[in-house]
């Protein structure tokens, strides 16, 4: 029965009042005797859990709805109350603390409708607080001398201050509308919300009426909506705003962000609202991030691209009404001066500011500083070439993804090409064509001709676009030296050389590089050009090892390739460095992350690396080129100690460590293969040496047909500098050496003997001449006179009488000596070097030339290998004699 009277509330018909109302009072007590009934049966535990209070009092309350805009507009409300209380004490922190608050809850409160698509009106309690605000600042301010602030109190009065300027200014017709109405933060119809003073929905309103207002407003809504084909260009102006306004925000999704700027392109009413919903999407872009990276996304890379394309297209074929501009001087001023300014006489200063950045706006102002859009599009070209370079950085070499990366390396050219002609041709602007000109020259100059020839034929191939006319590198840096900035005349410069010595001009390379006088002020550059420094010398050096010139190669590749002083590692550790191919790990030295990530920054794409095998190799085998020839004359001559001249020191050291050793294994790297092709050279047999330089690895890295011409060179200079050591070295144990043989012996050409040996006699190297009967080279030995003998003896006893009477001078002097400062500290002078005596200071670092280097090889060869090495080596011509 109560079930059928509980359904006829709902079911039944309501003929009269008075019967609904007897049928829900009956239904009532039946519900409440029910639930009696069970809560009798029931527990104190069951009660409870479906209880939630035993007051009666509390269930005859009626639950109070409020909606979000009545629940923030009582949030402003209160802290304006609080406002007014903390100016009461004059607590300007909290003051501070509270403006922000009101403006984060305005914020909230002035989110546009997302129905009706409108924004509702600035609350008059904001306003109000605003007054109030504007008011204390200025009784503080007449009365600051009195009130005495502290440091923090006067600090965050600054603040306000400044931060308060931008709203006076927004607000200020409403501020003053509610100061003439003499208005007050008590009065009702300001601290009430704006639905309540209107009476069109009372506090605690049914759901019904929400139900009945919510399907109001979609009708509204629905007649008031615009499409973008209906907005005229003012209104698709303000949704772009709205759009941009999320950019940033916490929880907004980049991509999507895009998209809906991308949604407002297709709308655009004019080429200039087309251009600057571009410019909004590109920048956007630049935001999306791939996972895990510092790059872009690749895909938002390209798109960003083909974006570009057509904003310079839109760009040139509207170049009256499209106008970019640059953020203005006096703007720059004052956000700097905004964030140092203090309470005193820099309000003066301040507002001399804000009036030139408003004389400026109003000089350009009229139509066509409407029409002007802020950006640069050369900023943005570059941005897009900086993403790129990124992503090659943080991509795995050996991927497929890196494949594809470099694919899009070709479009961001034809983009720079169309940008540079762009700014030539329709703005006139030679310094930002400068700038892309330089960024053109970074992407081809490690390219060969012929490799830039390919690339071209496959790109007319796949594509179908016509291309604009190519320049060549020379007349881009024509255009970067005429017109660009210092650092990137620096760089083209570097860039340059770098690609005549690609294209085996050694001589124009060379005399660019000596023209420019970069060596001499390099190391006051940057790392990234002193990193381009690097990587043009070390081409320099393989552009002459491939022209058979060692002297010169050796010259360019000696610093690079020397082992390191600091204790960093060995040669090809800090070849790495120093052209930054890899990171590396000093022993005993840890990095902070920050040098970590600009190392990082640092480093040169995989496909831009050189071989530093093919570096040290070419580097070794000049060397040793070089220097055997030169020990031979040393020993032929008797120089020792000092009087040796050295020519590498690094290859010295790896010799005489070889020498050392008992037993030598077969070679496993670059170095071994010089140091067993170095014995199988000074013993004379240069085809041996030949075939061990011949198999090192690191000519595989170049091309069939350069690596063909460079090992041809080698040979030749192998025989030749082979023939010379043969001839230095065994000059003593002849009385004439035949042309034919030594033709024969090292298969060269008999012109060719005679032109090495007559230098050799020309340079004093060998003391011979030429007999043309017999075609042979007649060696001339002069053995010393009588009277040479006697003097030479008569020197050394007068060299001895000296050092005698200079230590006896020392002793005499209390340990001073008589022509130098150097103390008497007991250690044994009689064994140091001759030459290192008697000279004070200067005489004890006479000679030592291994502080570079991290040691002293000359005073290793005097003193302690030097004699070993040369004992070797006469056992060595012993035997093959």
């Amino acid at each position: 029965m109560s079930r059928v009277r509980a359904q006829s509330r709902f079911y039944g018909s309501a003929s009269s009042e008075e019967s609904s109302e007897e049928e829900s009072e009956r239904s009532d007590e039946e519900f409440e005797e029910s639930d009696s009934d069970d809560d009798s049966d029931a527990g104190p535990g069951d009660r409870s859990r479906f209880l939630v209070g035993s007051d009666s009092e509390e269930e005859d309350e009626k639950r109070e709805i409020k909606s979000g805009k009545v629940k923030r507009f009582e949030a402003m409300v209160d802290t304006s109350h609080k406002l007014r209380n903390h100016m009461k004490i004059n607590d300007w922190i909290s003051i501070l603390t509270d403006y922000e608050n009101l403006n984060l809850q305005l914020e909230k409160h002035m989110k546009r409708d997302i129905v009706s698509r409108k924004k509702p009106t600035v609350p008059d309690v904001y306003i109000g607080s605003l007054v109030i605000i504007q008011d204390f600042l200025t009784k503080t301010k007449d009365n600051k001398a009195s009130l005495k602030l502290s440091k923090t109190n006067t600090k965050a009065f600054n603040a306000v201050k400044q931060r308060t300027r931008k709203d006076f200014k927004e607000h200020e017709p409403a501020m003053q509308k509610f100061r003439d109405e003499e208005r007050s933060l008590d009065d009702d119809d300001v601290i009430m919300p704006l639905e309540e003073a209107d009476g069109s929905r009372p506090r605690g309103a049914d759901a019904d009426d929400d139900n009945d207002g919510f399907e109001a407003a979609e009708e509204k809504a629905a007649k008031t909506e615009l499409t973008l084909e209906e907005m005229n260009e003012d209104q698709l102006n303000v949704r772009l705003r709205e759009v941009l306004a999320t950019r940033g925000r916490k929880g907004t999704d980049k991509e999507e962000h895009v998209n809906h700027i991308k949604e407002l392109l297709a709308g655009a009413k004019s080429p200039k609202q087309k251009a600057e919903i571009l410019l909004a999407v590109i920048s956007a872009q630049f935001d999306i991030m791939a996972p895990g990276t510092a790059h872009m996304l690749p895909s938002a890379w390209r798109d960003a691209v083909s974006n570009m394309r057509e904003l310079l297209k839109v760009s040139r074929e509207n170049p009256t009404t499209i106008e970019y501009e640059e953020a203005g001087e006096a703007e720059v001023l004052l956000m700097e001066k905004a964030q140092t300014l203090i309470i005193g006489d820099e309000d003066e200063e301040e507002e001399n500011l804000i009036k030139k950045n408003e004389a400026k706006q109003t000089a350009d102002g009229g139509e066509n500083a409407s029409m002007k859009l802020r950006g640069d599009l050369a900023t943005l070209v570059e941005g897009l070439d900086d993403e790129l370079f990124r992503a090659w950085q943080g991509t795995d070499a050996y991927g497929q993804e890196y494949v594809e990366l470099l694919k899009d390396e070709r479009p961001l050219l034809d983009l720079m090409a169309d940008a540079q002609d762009f700014f030539e041709s329709m703005l006139d602007d030679r310094s930002r064509a400068a700038r892309i000109a330089s960024r053109r020259i970074l992407h081809i100059y490690y390219k060969s001709d012929e490799l830039l020839q390919q690339i071209k034929e496959l790109h007319k191939a796949s594509s179908d676009e016509p291309d604009l006319p190519e320049k060549s590198l020379q007349e881009l840096a024509v255009l970067v030296y005429r017109y660009g900035e210092e650092r990137a005349k620096s760089q083209t410069m570097l860039c340059h050389i770098y690609n005549h010595a690609l294209g085996n001009r050694y001589y124009e390379a060379r005399d660019m590089l000596l023209l420019s006088h970069l060596q001499e002020s390099i190391h006051m550059l940057d790392i990234s050009l002193q990193v381009l420094f690097n990587r043009t010398m070390a081409q320099i050096g393989l552009c002459a090892f491939r022209l058979g010139m060692p002297y010169e190669c050796h010259m360019a590749l000696q610093e690079l390739c020397t082992a390191s002083y600091t204790g960093s590692g060995g040669g090809a550790i800090r070849l790495r460095e120093l052209l930054a191919q890899g990171m590396i790990q000093v022993r005993g030295y840890d990095k902070t992350a920050e040098q970590e990530r600009a190392e990082k920054k640092r480093q040169i794409p995989y496909h831009m690396h050189l071989s530093l095998d093919l570096i040290d190799t070419a580097h070794l085998v000049s060397a040793m080129l070089l220097e055997l020839p030169n020990i031979a004359l040393s020993r032929l001559r008797g120089d020792t100690g000092n009087k040796r001249r050295v020519i590498s020191r690094t290859f010295q050291y790896y010799l005489r460590t070889s020498a050392k050793q008992a037993f030598s294994g077969p070679a496993e790297n670059t170095r071994d293969h010089v140091m067993s092709a170095s014995r199988c050279l000074m013993s004379c047999d240069w085809r041996k040496a030949y075939e061990i330089i011949a198999s090192i690895r690191a000519w595989q890295s170049l091309e069939a047909g350069t690596m063909q011409s460079t090992l041809a060179k080698v040979k030749d200079l192998v025989k030749v500098e082979g023939m010379r050591t043969f001839v230095l070295t065994y000059s003593s144990f002849y009385n004439s050496l035949s042309t034919e043989r030594l033709s024969e012996t090292f298969e060269l050409e008999p012109s060719k003997v005679h032109s090495v040996i007559s230098k050799m006699i020309i340079n004093e190297e060998l003391r011979a001449s030429w007999d043309q009967p017999t075609a042979s080279v007649i060696i001339r030995r002069t053995e010393p006179t009588r009277l040479q003998s006697l003097g030479v003896n008569v020197a050394q006893k007068c060299l001895s009488t000296l050092e005698h009477n200079e230590k006896l001078i020392e002793a005499r002097s209390g340990g001073l000596s008589g022509r130098g400062d150097e103390r008497d500290d007991g250690r044994d002078w009689n064994n140091r070097d001759r030459n290192n005596r008697g000279r004070g200071m200067r005489g004890r670092y006479q000679g030592q030339s291994g502080g570079r280097y991290g040691r002293d090889y000359k005073r290793d060869d005097r003193n302690r290998d030097g004699g070993r090495f040369e004992r070797n080596y006469t056992l060595l011509l012993n035997k093959q004699a």
